[in-house]
Parts: structure tokens; C-alpha cells; sequence
């Protein structure tokens, strides 16, 4: 079962909140949002929060297994590396000009 046939008017960044927020020790769960829309969507199920149900958790354990069985493709190292000293702009700041 997926997310959304678990919950079809559960956005993604719903499950991905509370579950990050269901997790033991977490007091705080930071959430990016672009536009009114997703903070109307964040607030929708913060306001009065309930963590992740024993269903909705073997929800998240099977598309964690799903996402396991994806074959990942191994990165090489960069061809450009950062220099091992980058020299830093003076402490003070430039004049503003008029």
C-alpha cells in the first residue's frame, strides 16, 4: 500500500514531517515551504499533531523497502577539488556607497 492509498488527502511532505516528528527524541521538525499553499498544508496537520499510526508506519517500513531494492549508481570523486586554503576577505566590511 502507498501514501496515498493509505491516506489519499495526506500530501508527501505530510508523511515526511510526521514521520521525522514521530521519531523519539525529536522536539523540532524544520519545514521548507515555497508558498502559502504548503504552509496551509504544514499547519493542516501540525496544528493538532498525532504521530504515525502502527498502520501508517508499515506504510513508511514498505516504501523504505521499496526505495532499498532500487540498485543505487555508484559517484566518483570530483575532478575538481577545493584548494586546501581559500584566502578570506578582510573581517571588515566595505564602505556602502552613497
Amino acid at each position: 500500500m502507498c501514501s496515498k492509498a493509505a491516506d489519499p488527502d495526506a500530501s508527501l511532505a505530510s508523511w515526511a514531517v510526521r514521520y521525522a516528528a514521530s521519531l523519539d527524541g525529536v522536539m523540532v521538525v524544520l519545514s521548507g515551504m515555497s508558498d502559502v499553499e504548503q504552509m496551509e498544508d504544514n499547519l493542516s496537520y501540525m496544528k493538532d499533531f498525532s504521530p504515525l499510526s502502527e498502520e501508517e508506519r508499515e506504510v513508511v517500513a514498505k516504501a523504505q523497502q521499496v526505495m532499498a531494492s532500487i540498485p543505487l549508481i555508484p559517484l566518483s570523486p570530483p575532478a575538481i577539488t577545493a584548494p586546501r586554503s581559500v584566502p578570506m576577505p578582510s573581517a571588515s566590511p566595505a564602505p556602502l556607497r552613497p
